[in-house]
C-alpha cells in the first residue's frame, strides 16, 4: 500500500513539473473562420483616349486630353470591414494622360539652353504602386481567362469549381479550412509575392523624351545630350539601382472557377477570392470585366 501511495506521490509532483514547464508555452491560436460571402466586380483597365495641343484664351499652348470608349482607370480594393464589399478607387495618374510616368528627368541642351524632360512611361504603375489590390488587365470571354496585376500574396487553392453559389462557396472552399487548420498555415507559407510576377528590368532605351510643354520628341540625338550630363546620368543610375530587380511590374493569370487565397499589402488582411465571372459588358463598346466572389479571413 506505501509503494501505491509513493507512486501516486511521484505521479502529482511529475504532473505539476510538466503543467509548470508549459506556462510560458506559446499555444497555436485556434482560428474559426466565419464566411460571409461577398461580391466585387472590376472592369478592365483601359486609360486609352486622345490628347490634342490647344491654344488657350491665354494664347498658351496646353495638352487636352479625350477619354477613348473603352476608358476605365478603376481597380479593386479589398475592404478592411465586413460591411463593405470593397472599393473600386480611380487611378487619377490617368485622368488625364494613357500612360502613367514612373520617373522623370528634366535635363538642358547645353547648346541652345532648350529645356527637356527625360521620363519612362508605362501602361500601368509598379505592382507596388497600384491604388487598389486587383488591376484587370485583360479579359479573355472565350478562354474564359483573365490577366490581373496584384498587390498582396497569393495562392492558387483550387480550380474548376464551377459554381457562383454562396452557400456552396462556404461550405466547400472555406469550411475545410475550419476543419483542417493545418491548410491555412501551409498557404501562409506557400503563399507568392505578387504572383510571381517580374521584376522591373528599365534601361536607357526605355526613355522617352517630352519637351517642356508635354509634347513628345523622337529625337535620338537626345540620348546624348541626356547622357552627357554627369548631374543627371548619376540620378538617373541611382533610379535603375532603386528599382531594378527591386520593384515589381508583371501581371498573372487567373481562369474562371479558381479559388484563391490572398493576402492584401495594403491593409495586411486575408482573403478567400473566387473568380466567378469573365465576361463582356451588354452594351456598346461592350466592356469586359471580371467578378469575384469572397471572404474575408477573421
Amino acid at each position: 500500500m506505501k509503494n501505491v501511495n509513493k507512486i501516486n506521490i511521484l505521479f502529482v509532483i511529475a504532473f505539476s513539473i510538466l503543467l509548470s514547464s508549459c506556462c510560458d508555452c506559446e499555444l497555436e491560436p485556434v482560428l474559426t473562420i466565419r464566411c460571409f460571402p461577398r461580391e466585387a466586380t472590376a472592369t478592365v483597365f483601359d486609360p486609352s483616349g486622345t490628347t490634342q495641343i490647344l491654344k488657350g484664351s491665354d494664347g498658351k499652348d496646353s495638352l487636352v486630353f479625350t477619354p477613348g470608349a473603352q476608358f476605365s482607370i478603376h481597380q479593386y480594393k479589398f475592404p478592411t470591414s465586413r460591411a463593405s464589399s470593397g472599393e473600386t478607387p480611380n487611378d487619377t495618374r490617368f485622368v488625364n494622360a494613357s500612360l502613367t510616368t514612373l520617373k522623370e528627368f528634366p535635363f538642358t541642351r547645353s547648346t541652345d539652353n532648350k529645356k527637356f524632360v527625360a521620363k519612362f512611361v508605362k501602361n500601368f504603375p509598379f505592382n507596388e504602386d497600384l491604388v487598389g489590390d486587383i488591376l484587370v488587365e485583360a479579359v479573355d470571354t472565350v478562354a474564359n481567362t483573365a490577366t490581373i496585376r496584384i498587390n498582396g500574396d497569393i495562392l492558387l487553392i483550387r480550380s474548376n469549381y464551377l459554381e457562383d453559389n454562396s452557400s456552396r462557396f462556404c461550405n466547400d472552399i472555406v469550411e475545410p479550412l475550419n476543419q483542417n487548420q493545418s491548410q491555412l498555415k501551409q498557404f501562409r507559407e506557400q503563399r507568392v509575392a505578387f504572383g510571381n510576377a517580374a521584376k522591373a528590368n528599365l534601361t536607357l532605351s526605355d526613355l522617352s523624351f517630352f519637351d517642356e510643354n508635354g509634347g513628345a520628341i523622337n529625337d535620338p540625338s537626345l540620348i546624348s545630350t541626356f547622357q552627357n550630363s554627369e548631374k543627371i546620368l548619376k540620378e538617373f543610375e541611382e533610379y535603375l539601382k532603386s528599382v531594378n530587380g527591386i520593384r515589381t511590374y508583371g501581371n498573372m493569370q487567373v481562369r474562371l472557377g479558381e479559388a484563391y487565397y490572398y493576402r492584401s499589402r495594403s491593409n495586411g488582411r486575408e482573403y478567400i477570392f473566387l473568380i466567378s465571372s469573365v465576361r463582356s459588358g451588354s452594351l456598346p463598346p461592350y466592356k469586359r470585366r471580371m467578378t469575384i466572389l469572397f471572404t474575408s479571413i477573421e
